[in-house]
C-alpha cells in the first residue's frame, strides 16, 4: 500500500508539471530563432539538403547553394539576398548529384569554384555556367588561395584520394597531403587570409598545418583528446 501510495503521489506530481508548462507555453510567445538581436528567416529551397552556401564577397546579395541528393539539380543562385532562387547547372553533367563545397575568388568574384561528386567544376560568369577542370573524382571541399585566384586547395576522394592543389586555375592537379594520412572522411581546407603560406586541413583524427603553401604538413591532435 505504501509503494502504491508513493507512485500515486509521483503521478500527480506528474500531471501537476505538465499543467505548469502547458499554462505557461500560452502565456510565453514563441519567438523566431534568434541569435542575439539578429533574427533568422527561411528563404526557401524547401526540402532540399543544402550542404554548401557561398555569397558572393563583392556583392552579399548573390547567393550561390549547393544541393546534396537532389537529382541532378545541385546549384542554385540567387541574386537577391535569397529571396527567390534559379537553377544554375547549366555545364554540369547529368550524373552530378551533389555539391559539397562553394567558393569565391575573393579577387574576381566571376570566377567560382564547385566541388562536387563528379569533379570539380569552375564558373568564369559568377555561377552562369560552368566547366570541369581536374580530374573526374569526388571532391568535397574547395578553398581558394585570397590573395592568387588560380592557386586552389580540394579534397578529393574515390579513386583520387587526399588533397589536391592547382597553381593555375584548375588545368592540372597535384596531392599534397595524401589520403593514406587523411583517411576517407570528409575533411575541412582553410587558408589563413593574412599569411596564405599557411593552411589547415581538419580531419575525424585530427589537424594538420603547413606553413609552406602544403609542400610540409605537420600534425596536431594534442589538446583534442
Amino acid at each position: 500500500m505504501k509503494k502504491l501510495h508513493l507512485r500515486k503521489h509521483q503521478a500527480v506530481r506528474i500531471v501537476c508539471t505538465l499543467i505548469i508548462l502547458l499554462v505557461l507555453s500560452s502565456i510565453i510567445p514563441v519567438q523566431t530563432a534568434s541569435a542575439g538581436n539578429d533574427t533568422w528567416t527561411n528563404l526557401g529551397l524547401l526540402g532540399a539538403s543544402i550542404s554548401a552556401i557561398a555569397v558572393n564577397p563583392n556583392n552579399p546579395q548573390e547567393l550561390l547553394a549547393g544541393i546534396s541528393g537532389y537529382n541532378s539539380n545541385v546549384i542554385y543562385r540567387s541574386t537577391n539576398g535569397g529571396t527567390s532562387w534559379v537553377l544554375s547547372n547549366s555545364g554540369l553533367p547529368v550524373s552530378v548529384s551533389d555539391c559539397g563545397d562553394i567558393a569565391y575568388d575573393v579577387n574576381n568574384s566571376n570566377i567560382v569554384y564547385a566541388a562536387t561528386g563528379v569533379g570539380m567544376y569552375k564558373s568564369l560568369n559568377s555561377g552562369l555556367s560552368w566547366q570541369q577542370v581536374g580530374p573526374l573524382t569526388r571532391f568535397g571541399d574547395v578553398e581558394v588561395d585570397p590573395t592568387n585566384g588560380n592557386i586552389v586547395y580540394a579534397r578529393a576522394s574515390n579513386n583520387i584520394n587526399g588533397v589536391l592543389k592547382t597553381i593555375d586555375g584548375g588545368s592540372t592537379w597535384v596531392s599534397i597531403l595524401d589520403g593514406s594520412a587523411i583517411g576517407n572522411f570528409s575533411v575541412n581546407i582553410k587558408v589563413a587570409p593574412s599569411a596564405p603560406y599557411i593552411i589547415y586541413v581538419s580531419t575525424e583524427t585530427g589537424l594538420y598545418k603547413s606553413i609552406d603553401s602544403g609542400q610540409t604538413w605537420k600534425y596536431a591532435d594534442g589538446g583534442f583528446y
